[in-house]
């Protein structure tokens, strides 16, 4: 498991990653379980943040955000690559 400060500075890390892309922006596809769990990621942030104990629940919902966080961000990275000719 990682340690909170791990995870706090590369959450940091991945959304500066995120919103320092010259791409045009396009609208979140976002499906039904991000959005409930939406609230709980956010709890979990500020308990990171804040040296508190996650419960399992915000833990399982911090690790899928981050899960599906890196593959949209590792796809975002490949679609940067120009292809060879």
């Amino acid at each position: 498991m990682w340690s909170r400060l791990a995870l706090a500075v590369r959450c940091l890390a991945f959304q500066r990653l995120d919103t320092m892309s010259d791409a045009p922006a396009k609208p979140p596809s976002v499906n039904a379980a991000a959005r409930v769990d939406a609230d709980l990621v956010a709890r979990a942030y500020r308990k990171v943040m804040d040296p508190q104990e996650l419960t399992k629940p915000e833990r399982a919902a911090l690790k899928r955000h981050e899960r599906e966080k890196e593959e949209r961000l590792r796809w975002q990275y490949y679609g940067s690559i120009p292809q060879k000719h």
